[in-house]
């Protein structure tokens, strides 16, 4: 009689332990793309062997992400490590170059040294903020997400982050070509992730799949009719930039900063009491070369950045 309950244990330990969950392993997003471009071009058949939905034809890459949590029908649960980039589950997102209505979203999870693809419905994703004829050119594709890690823990902003809050998780992190409030050339791959603890602001993040450029801030807790009501212009400037803000943020204590697109600080700490006339604040960009810079307004409860181009 003991050893029929000791072997029932044993065999209830087996199945905990040999769950999908407990035997997946992190990788780096660009490693299961072999694997996701398999799946996707695979006819699906039923018992019988009859093709009930054909493979994609000429597939082609137009975002790649991850998520925190569990998505429905898929067994191992969507971690993803902050130090180095992997996560135990990359989404790849295809669309076929000769059917524009055909796009599907593959999942690919890693057991042991195998990788496991699974298509995912589109419903259980939810909306992507990209354009389906923006597609991914691998060619260019140079910073996989190790080395955005590496990217983001060299950024001030996600250091800082991460020390006032130790409990930040991921909550979203794309690849896209078009991503909303994207920050470098138009067409450019861009790394876009969202990171919270759950009860504070968020922070965001963008990193050039390219360069590796990146630029990080957390979203506001100010109105969106007070932030629609900032203006930087000329916008492309040349000799002067003025900043017009509207009272509800001028009467608060805060300091801006500006940065070019490789993040560095073009003018720091700058007090906007003492730069304003009225509700207009004047900067100096004679000395700055052409380009794309971002502006960063810091307060007690809230942060935002506006972007603006330098041209001659």
């Amino acid at each position: 009689m003991a050893r029929i309950i000791t072997l029932s244990i044993i065999a209830i330990l087996i199945q905990f332990i040999y769950t999908p969950d407990a035997l997946a392993q992190k990788f780096v997003a660009r490693d299961g793309l072999p694997a996701a471009l398999n799946k996707v071009q695979d006819d699906v058949v039923d018992n019988e062997g009859n093709v009930i939905k054909a493979g994609m034809a000429n597939p082609e890459l137009f975002a790649v992400g991850t998520l925190s949590g569990q998505l429905p029908n898929l067994p191992i649960a969507l971690e993803y490590d902050l130090k180095t980039g992997e996560a135990t589950v990359w989404i790849y997102f295809f669309k076929s170059a000769d059917n524009s209505s055909d796009f599907r979203a593959i999942g690919v999870g890693k057991i042991f040294i195998t990788y496991i693809a699974q298509e995912i419905s589109l419903a259980d994703i939810g909306e992507l903020p990209i354009e389906l004829d923006d597609i991914i050119d691998l060619d260019k594709w140079a910073i996989d997400s190790d080395d955005l890690a590496d990217k983001l823990w060299e950024n001030d902003d996600f250091k800082n982050y991460l020390a006032a809050y130790p409990d930040t998780k991921l909550e979203m992190l794309g690849l896209g070509v078009s991503f909303e409030n994207i920050f470098f050339d138009t067409g450019t791959a861009t790394w876009a992730g969202v990171f919270s603890d759950g009860d504070s602001p968020s922070l965001n993040c963008f990193t050039s799949a390219e360069t590796g450029e990146t630029l990080c801030f957390s979203l506001s807790s100010l109105p969106d009719e007070i932030l629609g009501q900032i203006e930087l212009y000329p916008n492309p400037a040349n000799g002067q930039l003025r900043i017009t803000l509207p009272e509800e943020i001028l009467n608060r204590e805060f300091s801006l900063s500006i940065s070019d697109a490789l993040g560095n600080i073009m003018t720091n700490g700058l007090n906007p009491s003492v730069l304003a006339s009225g509700r207009t604040i004047m900067i100096s960009v004679n000395d700055y070369v052409p380009g794309a810079y971002f502006v960063r307004f810091t307060g007690r409860g809230f942060s935002f950045v506006r972007q603006f181009v330098v041209r001659r």
